[in-house]
């Protein structure tokens, strides 16, 4: 019926359709109008929570103009990241700051934290320096409701261990998912885990011992979801080569991807809507491709490496390919200085664009991003679990 989940209200109800009026008059409104109609009266309040009105209401914005879609700055801050969510126009206006919930242990101590992901509002957040017991949460900035997901399979086991998270929402089952991949030892046995938001549980889905032959990569936190497929930058243990690697949820397989030039010592990961771009750079080449997957006519499966963008780097700066805008621009950094280009990576042209001049050498300090997310509020529910 639709392709956006929702957690089921316990006092949500079904609304008789006289009320539909009403629905069709809130979807048009932001969220943080919402949030205050809900304090106006009983009905609305029960309304806007409803499953089905949350659906309505996120593919009406979904689908119109950028007018509602914003760009969330994530910004270092000694140990601690700060949040700035702004307009994607010319200016970059800041919509607004996003306040931490600081009664969240997560961002009460003094541990670095790191986003995991974004995706229909939702952000993914835990540790920069995952454990095996490191609480993962989810969180609604635009209702101000956090969870605490609940512990994960394996969580207890005292053995040394390396944590990686990948997170977004699944179209195939109308759900959003974390995934947890997690390597022990040197490699020796891994555990693949899926978190489901509707059912508010973990699925151990691969568990698997390699015996004398340990995990032949190693894995960063630099991850994305796309299309119910978990993908991490890695890199080979033998001649430290550049890889991606794929787990895919439907068949649960594992899939190391080479780089069509792996002489690139630093690897990036980014999506924009259902398309995966991985840029690559070394000491005098920075390159953007994007990944397609295509089928044999005997259905299997093969991957095309169509390159994107090339940039000789020779007395330049160094580029950071740090996410999209929201019509599709990629954003990229100097490395050397503050500043903001895009460029269309689609267009022949490939022409590097200055990006928010306003945004001056003053607030530099305040406004260098590790990563920028296109980001739409929603009313996605969540539990108040802290």
């Amino acid at each position: 019926m639709s392709d956006h989940p929702s957690i089921k209200n316990p006092m949500a109800r079904s609304f008789p359709e006289s009320e539909d009026i009403l629905s069709e008059i809130f979807k048009r409104l932001p969220v943080q109008s919402l949030r205050r109609c809900m304090h106006v009266e009983k009905l609305w309040y029960y309304l806007i929570q409803t499953p089905d009105f949350v659906t309505l209401h996120f593919n009406y914005h979904k689908n119109r103009t950028i007018e509602n879609k914003y760009l969330l700055f994530s910004l270092p801050s000694n140990r601690k990241r700060r949040i700035s969510l702004r307009y994607d126009n010319e200016q970059c206006d800041e919509y607004y700051k996003i306040q931490i919930p600081l009664d969240v242990s997560l961002f009460s101590s003094n541990i670095s934290w790191k986003i995991y992901g974004i995706s229909n509002g939702l952000l993914c957040l835990s540790c920069l320096r995952l454990k095996r017991d490191s609480i993962v949460y989810l969180w609604n900035p635009a209702v101000r409701k956090i969870k605490k997901l609940p512990a994960s399979p394996y969580s207890d086991i005292v053995r040394s261990c390396r944590v990686h998270l990948a997170f977004g929402y699944s179209a195939k089952s109308n759900d959003f998912k974390v995934v947890k991949f997690t390597i022990f030892g040197e490699g020796s046995s891994f555990t693949i885990d899926v978190y489901s938001l509707s059912c508010n549980s973990w699925e151990n889905l691969v568990s698997y011992t390699c015996g004398d032959s340990p995990l032949p990569f190693k894995l960063s936190n630099n991850s994305v979801f796309v299309n119910d497929s978990a993908f991490w930058v890695g890199k080979k243990r033998v001649g430290d080569i550049a890889i991606i690697v794929q787990f895919n949820m439907e068949d649960k397989t594992i899939i190391q991807m080479i780089l069509p030039e792996y002489r690139f010592f630093s690897a990036f990961i980014q999506s924009w809507g259902e398309l995966l771009y991985v840029s690559a750079v070394d000491r005098n080449t920075f390159k953007t491709w994007v990944l397609k997957c295509r089928l044999t006519e005997e259905g299997d499966k093969y991957i095309i490496w169509d390159e994107k963008l090339s940039i000789n780097l020779q007395g330049k700066y160094a580029w950071l390919p740090l996410g999209f805008t929201n019509d599709g621009q990629m954003i990229l950094r100097k490395s050397e200085e503050f500043g903001y280009v895009s460029c269309d990576v689609n267009s022949e042209s490939k022409e590097f664009v200055d990006l928010w001049p306003s945004i001056d050498s003053d607030c530099c300090a305040d406004l260098r991003a590790e990563t920028i997310f296109v980001f739409m509020e929603s009313l996605v529910l969540l539990d108040d679990d802290k």
